[in-house]
């Protein structure tokens, strides 16, 4: 104790480590939130521009997908962590509006920062905006459009492309991602199945754009081993394995002394019998075309390529997957237990050489199956900046539209819900007399930010067309703001009506976790 009997302060954490409190985290907090959304609002709406990433190992991308720029950000700030992971849960559920509910989200922390001000409670704004969260559930349902024909498909999809492609060919791929979730939807026991995970995208840099087409199959790369094997197979007989198709090994190493050169060609001509009959077992079945898992032996490949049949190992067992869904083929553990139910069937099969840095590889066409479970989404273009931004675009399209196939329930776009939404959180905020009230007002104000952002991005005045839709929503509620930035209504923009409830949720998750903090220590002292 000192000399004037007062105690001295007690430190708990390194003298490095920097703590802040209350007001001052929350300013941080704040501060990162915006500088974040801050970072992304220029990319939004169909006139966003772009962002060009640099990465430290010479690699470059020229993007304005939301996705896309999180993921290549290194971000140390734990508040742009947290929108991080908001975008990542966004593209991973719905894999479109990432930027949309980023930007939201930001609003929320701008809208809290001036309640703060104001000597208004963290946890009074946490409740104010559960309650805005709760409105905006209820008021989704009374604003969702049913859509089942695949015209108003291909709608959705162009909406999700809206702004990461061009218009010319915005079109051809809407349609392209509308047809090959069509292809490959089904029922099974009663439940209807529809999912991106069964499009394929494999990009071609040799064909233009227009160009792009579906395959019936998959297509994938892997090196032919024997010259021997034809480039071109029709009406095919798939088998698919999981098992190798070589001599198997002992357990144990044992030794075995040869005293005879009879001897010696007795384990040769059993080997042999062993890699014959194993070939002619699968050609007892009639497929012409066989694919494993696992390692094949040279000798086997040798006798089925003389009998005209195509086999290839070592395929990644996703690769081989996709086979089977395409063919509709049962892949087998056994050779054993192989028989002709479990064959699958195709089309086409073709074999070309593509150039690769290295040289040289080979693509494995297989096209033209019956019924596949899984196609291929050939995307052309002359230059790998302008394919991948396209691929990005269309994964971000298939995601949404097999959504929206599965439950049929879009909201107009433009912006239009927010607004709607914004002006019934406020009618109802009126009728509540505590504090909550102005989180409920700022929670409403914040969701505007969309369609401002929509306008603001299109080089229109957003305070003027923000006034304007207030004034006309509240007569014409399908109004919003339109490609060129003014105000009118909507009438070929579809929203998935889940992913916009789940962004905006993800969004006031995100804040409300930011806004408890009360208190941040960090080691490094900054």
């Amino acid at each position: 104790m000192s000399q004037n009997n007062t105690p001295q302060p007690v430190r708990i954490v390194r003298e490095t480590s920097n703590i802040s409190s209350d007001n001052e985290v929350r300013e941080k907090l704040v501060a990162a939130s915006e500088a974040f959304a801050d970072l992304l609002r220029s990319t939004y709406g169909p006139k966003g521009l772009d962002k060009m990433l640099y990465k430290s190992n010479g690699e470059s991308a020229v993007t304005n997908d939301g996705a896309k720029i999180v993921a290549e950000l290194l971000v140390k700030h734990p508040a742009a962590k947290a929108f991080v992971n908001l975008g990542e849960a966004q593209e991973n559920a719905i894999g479109d509006g990432v930027t949309g509910c980023l930007l939201f989200a930001g609003a929320l922390m701008h809208e809290a920062s001036g309640l703060f001000r104001k000597g208004v409670h963290p946890l009074i704004i946490v409740d104010g905006f559960l309650k805005s969260i709760d409105l905006v559930s209820q008021k989704i349902n009374e604003q969702v459009v049913e859509i089942t024909d695949l015209d108003s498909m291909k709608v959705v999809a162009k909406t999700a492309m809206t702004g990461k492609i061009s218009e010319d060919q915005s079109d051809l791929f809407s349609e392209l991602v509308v047809t090959s979730l069509n292809k490959t939807s089904r029922m099974e026991d009663d439940l209807f199945i529809c999912t991106s995970e069964n499009v394929v995208m494999d990009k071609s840099t040799s064909n233009s754009f227009a160009e792009s087409h579906i395959v019936d199959g998959v297509i994938f790369k892997q090196r032919v081993i024997s010259n021997k094997l034809r480039k071109d197979f029709a009406d095919l007989r798939i088998a698919t394995l999981s098992c190798p198709l070589k001599m198997q090994k002992t357990v144990r190493d044992i030794e075995v002394e040869i005293e005879s050169p009879q001897q010696l060609m007795a384990f040769v001509d059993n080997e042999n019998k062993q890699m014959n009959d194993i070939a002619d077992n699968l050609l007892k079945l009639n497929a012409n075309c066989i694919f494993s898992s696992e390692e094949i032996d040279d000798s086997i490949i040798h006798i089925l390529a003389e009998k005209d049949v195509f086999i290839m190992g070592n395929l990644d067992n996703k690769v081989l997957e996709n086979i089977s869904f395409a063919a509709g083929s049962k892949i087998c553990g056994k050779l054993a237990e192989l028989s002709n139910d479990d064959l699958g069937f195709g089309g086409t099969l073709k074999v070309i050489s593509v150039p690769v840095d290295d040289g040289f590889q080979d693509k494995i066409i297989l096209d033209k199956c019956i019924n596949p479970k899984v196609v291929t989404i050939v995307i052309g273009g002359t230059n790998n900046l302008g394919v991948d931004e396209v691929v990005r675009a269309m994964h971000d399209a298939l995601k949404v539209v097999s959504l929206v196939m599965q439950n049929n329930e879009v909201v107009r776009g433009g912006g239009n819900f927010y607004q709607i939404a914004a002006q019934y959180i406020r009618k109802e905020a009126t009728k509540i007399s505590g504090r909550e009230r102005l989180a409920m007002e700022g929670y409403a104000r914040a969701l505007e930010t969309i369609p401002a952002t929509l306008s603001a991005n299109s080089g229109k005045s957003s305070l003027d067309n923000l006034l304007k839709l207030r004034s006309l929503i509240s007569e014409n509620d399908k109004v919003g703001i339109l490609p060129n930035g003014d105000v009118g209504e909507i009438v070929e923009v579809w929203d998935s009506a889940e992913g916009v409830l789940h962004g905006i949720k993800g969004a006031t998750e995100t804040a409300i976790g930011l806004l408890r903090v009360d208190q941040m220590i960090s080691a490094r002292g900054d």
